[in-house]
């Protein structure tokens, strides 16, 4: 059994984060409630590929193809059933595989299943979860690049076309809290759809598709790509007579940036083989998400200023104020931070934790560390 505090992040990670459709509309409400109820609604996205091969070789690499890994496998024992339901509603919502991971799960001879899942991408978030309900094929209205592909031929399968695949509700499913939903600060821990709403891009009638799945790319990318985040986000450093200032703004991504409270922007100053983290910027909340340290996210059209004092920075690496010295000043990128503090936390301060328990959970903050990559590095001389 874990001890009171340990299990009480390790449930906040995922029953905290209960992610309900706000939907209105008929056809979104139960083409997700339809996602996780019939065993019929999956095909591997392997068969899908072998005529959608620029989706499939897209998709193999991003974060859906990665959505059931280690940092949810190692809660799931913890959970009843009905709990982890809201888990798989958006990281494995398959009948067949939620029913293969609740009979290991409760197996106590099978104890090393699950490292054959992180590499299995059927065991994700796939084709058939945004595409396939009661044995139809759904899908927005075919490209022209799709038409070219087919050489003129017939398509293989009949599609249902809706509208909604182009529309930024289509994505709030995953990616919006319910207006009940778990709150800090009274602010949903997931509110990405209704910061749209109130963005330019909503008034520019850019929806999510058109940033995330750019003429249908199905890499999804988002903060865990440096190019991405360099086409949304402008950083810079100025050198003033006794400052440094740092500007970070928010020019194309259409909601706040970073988007939850994950994500970081972490701040360095390096000389030669020493570094020192000056900054933290993002959206900072307890390991418990039960209390607000500070709220840095940018809206879309605004910025985030800060000054770094250099006779300080000096004094951080016992410099004398009058030696002229090298410095440089990296942004780094932590897509998962939140996330690796949290499981850090509970690896160090749990005292009776299962093999399969330590397994995932390092494992998870070693995937956070190799998330993390430079975005952009200046130096001065000072």
């Amino acid at each position: 059994m874990c001890s009171n505090s340990s299990l009480l992040v390790g449930k906040f990670l995922c029953l905290s984060l209960l992610l309900f459709c706000k939907e209105n509309d008929l056809f979104l409400d139960n083409h997700w409630k339809l996602s996780r109820t019939r065993e019929s609604n999956f095909i591997s996205p392997m068969t899908c590929g072998s005529c959608h091969s620029k989706q499939l070789n897209a998709w193999t690499n991003s974060a859906h193809a990665n959505s059931f890994r280690s940092g949810i496998i190692w809660q799931l024992p913890k959970f009843s059933h009905s709990e982890r339901e809201n888990c798989y509603k958006c990281h494995l919502p398959n009948k067949m595989q939620i029913v293969e991971v609740n009979i290991n799960l409760d197996n106590p001879k099978i104890n090393i299943f699950r490292n054959s899942f992180l590499d299995h991408k059927d065991f994700s978030l796939s084709c058939s979860n945004c595409h396939l309900r009661n044995n139809i094929i759904y899908g927005p209205q075919p490209s022209e690049n799709l038409k070219e592909e087919l050489h003129g031929k017939a398509a293989p399968h009949k599609i249902k076309i809706q509208h909604e695949f182009d529309q930024s509700k289509f994505c709030a499913n995953c990616h919006q809290n319910a207006s009940d939903g778990k709150r800090v600060n009274n602010k949903l821990l997931m509110n990405v759809y209704e910061d749209w709403l109130e963005s330019k891009a909503y008034k520019e009638n850019k929806n999510c598709q058109n940033c995330h799945m750019p003429n249908r790319d199905h890499s999804f990318k988002g903060i865990h790509d440096s190019e991405f985040v360099k086409n949304g986000i402008q950083f810079q450093f100025i050198r003033f007579e006794k400052k440094i200032k740092f500007t970070l703004r928010n020019i194309h991504v259409g909601h706040k940036f970073p988007a939850y409270s994950v994500p970081r922007i972490l701040i360095y100053v390096k000389k030669e083989n020493r570094t020192f983290q000056l900054d933290e910027i993002g959206w900072i909340i307890s390991l418990d998400l039960q209390n607000e340290i500070k709220d840095q996210r940018i809206q879309q059209g605004e910025s985030f200023q800060k000054d770094y004092d250099i006779k300080e920075i000096k004094n951080l690496f016992q410099i004398k104020s009058n030696q002229l010295t090298n410095f440089a000043f990296e942004i780094w990128i932590a897509p998962r931070y939140h996330y690796g503090k949290i499981f850090s936390y509970i690896l160090e301060k749990e005292k009776h934790i299962t093999l399969f328990e330590k397994f995932h959970l390092q494992k998870s903050i070693d995937d956070e560390i190799k998330s993390r990559y430079l975005i952009h590095k200046t130096n001065f001389s000072f």
